[in-house]
Parts: C-alpha cells; sequence; structure tokens
C-alpha cells in the first residue's frame, strides 16, 4: 500500500485514463497559503466518463478539508478539477492487492460503475438496481445562494433527512449508505440549490482497508507533493487577501542542570535553535540603516536538493506593503543574493528541496515588508 498525492489548480485538470491499482481517494484540502477573497473552492470529478460533478466543496475558514474515502477500482477513468481561485491538494491511497488483505474479500462486490445525479432543489431522483449501491457522498453544486438546503433519502416509503447544508459553512456531506439490491431510493433536494450525488454500484471497500488507510495517515505527509501539509489552525485576516499557516517552530526541551557538589558550578548547556527559522540583523550600506530579516520555513519540500549551481524556478509573492504582487521566474542559485526579493532566501534555498514554501519578514527603519516564496523544480543542477 502507499500513498500518492497531487495538486490541482483552477486552471488545470488531472487526468487518469485508466488507475493502474486499485484506490481509495482518500481526502481534499486547500493549500498552505490560501486567497481569502473568494471563499468557495470545489473539486469536481468526471469519472468513467459520467456526468460531471461536484465531489467536494471546501469554504476558506470553515471546511479547508475533507476525508472522503471514495473508492476507485482498478481501470477507473477519473478526470479532477478545481473550482474558485486556490489550489487543492488531493490524497490518494492505493491498495496492493485486497484478496490478501481481506479473508474472504471478492472485487466481483468492489463496484462496476459510479452514477453521478444531480438534483435541483425541490426535486425528486428515484433508484432501483438490480445490485446493491452505496450513496458515497453529496455535495453542493456551482455557486449556491444563501439558504440551507436539506437532502432527503427515503426507502419503503419513508423519507429521513440525511444531510443539511449550508452554504458558506458546510457544503459537503459523507454519506455511506448501503442499500440492497432491487431496492427503491428515493433522493429529494429541499431548497433552492442543486444538490450533486455520487452513488457507486456495489458495497465499496471493506471497512478493514478505510481503517488501515486511516491507521497509515502520517505516511500521507511524506508523499505530498508540495511538501508536509500538517496544518496549524489557521489564521485569517480579513485586511490581507492571504491566509497564512505558519509552522510551529521546534519545541526544545533542556535538561535539567546538575551542581557538582565537589566544585559547587553550574554547567549551561548549548541552547538548540530551531532550524526553521533564522533572524539577522544586517546594515543596509545604501541607507546605512539597519534591517532585520526573520525567515522561517512554512512547508518543506520532498522533491530534489537544490545545490548552489541549481538553476530554479521560483514563484514570489509580496505580501507587505499592500498592495500585493506576485511573479514568477526561473533563476540560478548563485544570482539570488542580487535578487531585491529572492536576496532574504538565498541562504535559506541552498539546502533545501522542490515544493518548499518561505516567509521572510524584513523589518527596517519605520517600515514591515513581508514576502513569500514557493521553490519550484530545478530546470537545470550542475554537480556542486
Amino acid at each position: 500500500m502507499a500513498y500518492h498525492s497531487l495538486t490541482i489548480t483552477p486552471e488545470n485538470t488531472y487526468a487518469q485514463e485508466s488507475i493502474e491499482k486499485d484506490t481509495i481517494l482518500k481526502s481534499v484540502s486547500l493549500t498552505p497559503y490560501v486567497n481569502a477573497s473568494e471563499k468557495r473552492a470545489a473539486v469536481t470529478a468526471t469519472i468513467d466518463d459520467g456526468a460531471l460533478i461536484t465531489i467536494c466543496s471546501l469554504v476558506v475558514g470553515h471546511s479547508e478539508s475533507k476525508v472522503l474515502n471514495l473508492p476507485l477500482k482498478k481501470g477507473t477513468k477519473i478526470v479532477l478539477g478545481a473550482e474558485g481561485c486556490n489550489d487543492i491538494d488531493v490524497l490518494f491511497y492505493e491498495v496492493d492487492d485486497l484478496s490478501e488483505e481481506v479473508d474472504g474479500f471478492s472485487e466481483e462486490g468492489l463496484g462496476e460503475k459510479y452514477l453521478a445525479l444531480s438534483i435541483e432543489g425541490g426535486q425528486t431522483q428515484t433508484l432501483k438496481e438490480t445490485t446493491p449501491i452505496r450513496i458515497l457522498n453529496a455535495a453542493l453544486k456551482g455557486t449556491p445562494t444563501s439558504e440551507r438546503t436539506v437532502l432527503l433519502c427515503g426507502a419503503g416509503g419513508a423519507s429521513t433527512p440525511v444531510a443539511t447544508f449550508l452554504p458558506g459553512a458546510k457544503e459537503t456531506e459523507v454519506l455511506d449508505l448501503l442499500f440492497e439490491a432491487n431496492e427503491e431510493v428515493a433522493l429529494t433536494a429541499v431548497g433552492p440549490n442543486t444538490i450533486d450525488v455520487l452513488v457507486l454500484r456495489g458495497t465499496g471497500y471493506p471497512e478493514e482497508v478505510l481503517e488501515d488507510a486511516e491507521c497509515s495517515n502520517e505516511c500521507s505527509a511524506q508523499c505530498s507533493a508540495q511538501g508536509e501539509r500538517r496544518k496549524t489552525s489557521p489564521e485569517i485576516h480579513p485586511d490581507d487577501v492571504q491566509v497564512k499557516r505558519i509552522q510551529l517552530p521546534e519545541v526544545v526541551t533542556v535538561p535539567e542542570t546538575k551542581t557538582s557538589p565537589e566544585t559547587n558550578t553550574v554547567t549551561v548547556p548549548e541552547t538548540k535553535t530551531s532550524p526553521e527559522t533564522n533572524t539577522e540583523a544586517k546594515t543596509d550600506p545604501e541607507t546605512n540603516t539597519e534591517t532585520i530579516v526573520d525567515v522561517s520555513v512554512v512547508s518543506e519540500g520532498i522533491g530534489r536538493v537544490i545545490g548552489r549551481k541549481s538553476i530554479i524556478s521560483c514563484k514570489y509573492r509580496t505580501i507587505l506593503p499592500i498592495p500585493e504582487k506576485e511573479a514568477e521566474e526561473v533563476i540560478p542559485l548563485r544570482k539570488a543574493g542580487e535578487h531585491r526579493v529572492l536576496k532574504y532566501f538565498a541562504d535559506k534555498i541552498r539546502g533545501a528541496r522542490e515544493g518548499s514554501i518561505m516567509k521572510a519578514t524584513v523589518t527596517t527603519a519605520g517600515s514591515v515588508a513581508e514576502y513569500s516564496i514557493s521553490v519550484g523544480e530545478i530546470v537545470q543542477s550542475v554537480s556542486c
């Protein structure tokens, strides 16, 4: 078993013509840097040439990640896209061989086809399949109105609310409802919004596999394409469109110092400085003023190590002073020290890995500037 991850941008789609192994689409989440000017970000999917539906809708500051556990059988075709202006991380859990993982399990029941349903407000859709079906999840479609919408599910004549959606707060619900073959199931949307529902013909993965994926969730951080995605609680600034998650510096425990009874002296242990932050005071030769530069690593990459002679791609952003400015360019690392923005990160970039994200706060007399960079791929590298 193994984790795989990818980052979907609003401008691009991810397409897999045929999944090589049985896989679980484990979870989706916003990347560490989000644009708070648009609260909603949605993941859309087309599975086996079916209808395009929304499988998950994330809301900045409310629900920024969601565990989905969507089973994708070997050979499934899937196309994923993103709506909104924010990038979204998707985590996959690849299953090696279910017949070995679970005693008595047969892949015939895993599921042969997905059903993608879009139920408009006030409408009802009825399902009656010759095989068992599992209603996996439901999400609001498109740009919903501010009014709440409820999904009702009925079998045998009685309808029960199974999900309540609040636009701008809660727009996705994992249902995991299993119904027997030939059982008539009615789904009704009560409210003004359209609800997308994903249904699987078959029982899906057994609980043992999903539990294994949950227990191994620590491995997901090592497989992320953009590095570790463990986030601290988000801090939202109303006056700044950027919401930043800052990795907390390493906590160092100083061992208790023992006093020698013979010499009655105290030995003070050397203080360990966290490698994630670096504060340095410099004097600007042009203005003859002291500049304090505080650099921190927000997210460590997992790609190749960047050396002194590497030529890298960088996306950098001026957060303060407002207005925000963003640029992207390819630059040799040895030239970074001469760059107006990258010079603050030059020492940190060398030895870092592809995909790392850093932030720098530059304080001078009477002004504070804040920058962030996302280190891309090594375009060219010469042995250092």
